[in-house]
C-alpha cells in the first residue's frame, strides 16, 4: 500500500489555493468577458486549453525543486 499525502503546511497551502486563488481567477476572467475552461478549474496544473501535461509537470517540478530545495524531483520521485 502506497500513502499519498502531503506535509501539513503543504495541504494548507493547497487548500488555501484551492479556496482563495482559483475562484478569484475565475472571477477576474469572467469580469474581462473570458470565461474560464473545464480544464482550468477541474485541474491542480493546467494552462487556459487542457491539463499539463506530464513533460511539463516534470520539467517545472525539476528546474523548481533543484532551485529552491537543492534536490532535483521528478513526478516519479513524488509518486
Amino acid at each position: 500500500m502506497v500513502a499519498r499525502f502531503l506535509p501539513e503546511p503543504v495541504g494548507q497551502l493547497i487548500a488555501a489555493y484551492l479556496l482563495y486563488v482559483r475562484p478569484l481567477r475565475a472571477m477576474l476572467l469572467s469580469s474581462v468577458g473570458k470565461l474560464p475552461t473545464a480544464a482550468a478549474c477541474d485541474y491542480l496544473w493546467a494552462d487556459d486549453e487542457r491539463p499539463w501535461e506530464t513533460a511539463r509537470l516534470t520539467r517545472t517540478m525539476t528546474l523548481e525543486t533543484a532551485a529552491r530545495l537543492g534536490t532535483r524531483l521528478t513526478v516519479q520521485d513524488y509518486r
